[in-house]
């Protein structure tokens, strides 16, 4: 562990004395404990997500980099025809 590392702080009033919690003390700790961590933190950004249609030709891609080096070689061109007409359908529907 780093020096000067000090874990997690327990509040000790909360633990019984064989050393156990209660559910609900527990939770209210890490709530607590989250929140005095995660202060001004948004943990869940809304990051734009990549478009079905341009997964599939990125999927399609890396199998023709893949045959290209001699792996699968008709498997993986054949997947790969199958994705990037799939990729064109969808980019035809607006998706």
């Amino acid at each position: 562990m780093p020096f000067g590392y000090r874990g997690p702080s327990i509040d000790h009033s909360l633990i019984s004395p064989n050393g156990h919690m209660s559910k609900r003390a527990r939770a209210a700790a890490l709530k607590r404990e989250g929140e005095r961590l995660f202060a001004g933190v948004e943990l869940n950004p809304a990051t734009p997500q990549p478009k079905e249609s341009e997964t599939l030709l990125a999927h399609a891609a890396r199998l023709r980099e893949l045959a290209a080096r001699g792996m699968q070689v008709r498997k993986y061109t054949r997947e790969a025809d199958k994705a990037e007409a799939r990729a064109k359908q969808l980019q035809a529907e607006g998706y």
